[in-house]
């Protein structure tokens, strides 16, 4: 035999590693793959990036909601959870504010706009709300009276179950 348990990995740079430290090491890039995001990318990949991240939490409920409040078009007689991510994550940004304003306002900090709007050499003070406007802004979303709340959300805060499809 090769003298090398299967539990074990040769790294390149000839480091020998149990699999389950090269696996966490192998998450822990992919977290900070992920983290590059927030700041390597312009606002027009981050957004519709985290309005997935946002709306993967999303209920059928919620997701029904939202289509029925922002008119949204569904294209299937009777969608499954799947058709109604499609539909409300394939509208033009600019027809959702106020979903696009909770998925960046739920995903990210104050901290991560604020690197995103010096990159974009756009103006960083105020609050939260003001940051997230202007990081909208700079991809053409009009700020909105309408913030987004998902029924699942504000359920949680009141302590109240949620209604469930059958």
């Amino acid at each position: 035999s090769s003298g090398i348990n299967a539990e074990w990995s040769l790294r390149p740079g000839g480091q020998v590693m149990s699999v389950d430290t090269v696996s966490q090491l192998e998450e822990e890039e992919e977290e900070r793959k992920e983290e590059a995001v927030y700041t390597d990318s312009p606002a027009d990949i981050i957004v519709p990036t985290m309005l997935q991240k946002y709306l993967s939490k999303a209920l059928v409920v919620d997701l029904q909601q939202m289509i029925s409040t922002y008119k949204i078009k569904v294209d299937v007689k009777r969608p499954k959870k799947a058709d109604l991510l499609r539909c409300v994550s394939g509208a033009p940004l600019t027809q959702i504010p106020g979903i696009v304003y909770a998925a960046i306002d739920k995903t990210m900090t104050a901290s991560d706009i604020k690197t995103n709007l010096t990159t974009a050499n756009l103006k960083t003070t105020g609050s939260k709300k003001d940051l997230i406007w202007r990081f909208l802004g700079s991809i053409g979303i009009s700020e909105s009276n309408e913030v987004w709340e998902m029924g699942s959300e504000v359920a949680k805060k009141k302590k109240v179950p949620t209604a469930t499809l059958r």
